[in-house]
């Protein structure tokens, strides 16, 4: 009786092993799927920003003269920044995403981000316009640019590890180019709003935010200064979703019209503390 109770014993023992093991290795498998399950739930929520503009957009800050980080883990950087000759900046060069990255990663350190520039330095809002006007690009634009806004489309991320994207918000810095010709500031608004609603269609997002840097050229240089930076202003009341911020007081270079290393960082803080604010 004693053997035939122990002999009992062992196989309850064996069949409790088993089931422990099982379940270990069931929750273990769980734990798996959950992980990979938080890591496509990541990716799917991924948020497009889409930089576009001129050349403070494109940027002339000195990464050698900064400690600036390499990179960023939760964000991809894409740039399609080009100077007006059409060549691409240096490997030391930056623009404002620097800032708009920094600010990006102290507030969601858990969130991934795409960033995607497509800017081009001496670039006017004619080049930019979907219907471009050919005879007013090859008087206050570049016809050498071609159409702007096809490009930035054509270039556009669609996809992040098969998780399809659509624009977070659309920043734009752009205008001095604009603010050289009367005519140019005074066509500014209507321009600037087609612009923006062919983008919201074109880039599936009906309601993207719009963040306008507003632009700030010597209005003794630059007759048109004040038409531009009135028209920037109006947009805000004009369309839904579009909140511009002021880049007065940050440091320019000699120009006083592109800023330098500190102020492309300055820049891109203010923009980036605006972006926290609309995302949140």
């Amino acid at each position: 009786m004693k053997l035939r109770n122990k002999s009992c014993w062992l196989v309850l023992l064996a069949i409790g092993c088993l089931l422990s093991f099982t379940a270990c290795k069931e929750a273990k498998k769980n734990n798996i799927k959950e992980e990979i399950a938080d890591s496509n739930n990541l990716h799917q929520k991924a948020k497009l920003i889409v930089l576009a503009g001129q050349s403070n957009m494109v940027g002339g800050g000195n990464r050698a003269n900064t400690d600036l980080p390499s990179s960023y883990p939760n964000i991809t950087y894409i740039n399609q920044g080009f100077s007006s000759g059409l060549k691409r900046p240096g490997a030391h060069s930056f623009g404002p995403e620097q800032g708009i990255m920094q600010q990006l990663t102290r507030k969601y350190p858990e969130q991934d981000f795409v960033l995607y520039k497509y800017a081009v330095g001496g670039s006017s809002l004619y080049d930019w316009l979907p219907e471009q006007d050919s005879a007013k690009v090859a008087e206050m634009g570049h016809p050498k640019f071609g159409s702007l806004y096809d490009s930035l489309l054509k270039y556009l991320p669609k996809q992040l590890d098969s998780k399809t994207l659509h624009p977070a918000a659309f920043l734009w810095i752009q205008g001095e180019t604009d603010a050289r010709f009367p005519q140019a500031g005074e066509e500014y608004f209507e321009g600037f709003k087609s612009l923006i609603q062919s983008f919201r269609e074109d880039g599936g997002n009906l309601n993207v935010p719009v963040i306008i840097g507003q632009v700030n050229p010597p209005a003794e240089r630059y007759p048109a200064a004040l038409a531009v930076m009135a028209a920037q202003s109006k947009m805000t009341t004009a369309l839904p979703n579009v909140q511009m911020v002021s880049l007065e007081g940050i440091s320019k270079r000699e120009d006083n019209l592109h800023y330098n290393t500190p102020g492309q960082i300055e820049l891109g803080n203010r923009l980036g503390e605006k972006l926290n604010s609309i995302l949140e």
